[in-house]
């Protein structure tokens, strides 16, 4: 949750702006497996409309961050 929501300070966006969120892991397989797990804990803290694991097939308008600690690569835009 602190990747994403760096990356939501970083894109700035509001406290209260929705996004839509995708990611990917390529390291080990600890950050996924909890993603997986607490995607909808993760959704809620957020305000993510939707969580998809994989890249989006159109980057245009996200906003990108890797963080090469957990080897999480996540992308997000506003909704609506």
């Amino acid at each position: 949750m602190r990747t994403v929501q760096e990356a939501r300070k970083n894109a700035g966006f509001e406290v209260t702006d929705r996004i839509e969120l995708f990611w990917r892991v390529g390291g080990a397989p600890a950050p996924a497996e909890a993603l997986r797990t607490h995607a909808a804990q993760v959704a809620d803290e957020v305000l993510a409309v939707a969580v998809h694991e994989g890249a989006p097939e159109d980057e245009t308008g996200m906003y990108s961050l890797v963080d090469d600690d957990l080897g999480l690569h996540v992308w997000l835009r506003r909704v609506g």
